[in-house]
């Protein structure tokens, strides 16, 4: 069975996964939307959102994901991505 677990820092997002057993996706994929007055680029391994004039007003983070033994894992990868005019936000995890 598969989580996520939402955490709201200030000005940024905390999206955890956990896992009770093991699946074998281990890439997420979420559309974005948002105002055309957003821009979103990669930096790292997070994305930043900033305003029309450049401000940061908001930070989306790589998760971490937690197994069926409590087990945290962080080396997860978020990836920003565009196809057809359309932003998505890739959460790659380790396989293993």
């Amino acid at each position: 069975m598969l989580f996520f677990q939402y955490t709201s820092l200030n000005i940024s997002l905390k999206e955890d996964i956990i896992l009770n057993k093991q699946v074998e996706k281990n890439e997420f994929i979420y559309k974005i939307k948002a105002d055309d007055n957003l821009n979103f680029k990669q930096e790292s391994n997070y994305v930043i959102v900033t305003d029309e004039e450049g401000k940061r007003i908001y930070t989306i983070e790589a998760p971490i994901m937690e197994d069926a033994n409590h087990e945290l894992y962080a080396g997860l990868q978020v990836v920003l991505e565009e196809k057809d005019n359309e932003k998505y936000i890739k959460i790659i995890a380790n396989k293993e």
